[in-house]
């Protein structure tokens, strides 16, 4: 399931809750209906969309992430399908190296960014726009 958040709220703090509980879009109630569409069009196609109104602070915890200089081209592409919400399977076809290789560059980049969870990974990555 892809989850589109629609609110009131023009928060970061909110935002931040929203791409941790694993939303792949947010669009305010306030905002022309065509960003709704636009949003709904961006996550059916696999994409992320977030309301450009609402100002994008990393957390805490991403702040004190190490940063994408220490990560390779390879490892960035993996982060990017992530964030985007692509599978590892979809993930190994796009990129068409076998699937072994896309988890073994995930795990690593886990490592590099000292997160523990995919979900996490998905945050970081969103969060910091890779």
């Amino acid at each position: 399931m892809k989850v589109i958040g629609l609110t009131l709220y023009e928060s970061s703090a909110y935002l931040e809750d929203m791409i941790a509980a694993g939303a792949k879009g947010y669009v305010l109630k306030t905002g022309a209906a065509t960003h709704v569409a636009e949003a709904i069009r961006a996550v059916a196609a696999g994409k992320t969309y977030f309301d450009e109104s609402i100002p994008r602070q990393p957390s805490a915890s991403a702040q004190t992430q190490t940063v994408a200089g220490d990560l390779t081209a390879e490892h960035l592409a993996v982060l990017k399908r992530v964030a985007n919400g692509q599978t590892n399977d979809e993930i190994a076809a796009e990129l068409k190296v076998p699937l072994a290789v896309v988890e073994k560059r995930r795990i690593a980049a886990m490592k590099r960014l000292n997160v523990r969870s995919r979900a996490e990974l998905a945050r970081v990555a969103a969060l910091r726009q890779w």
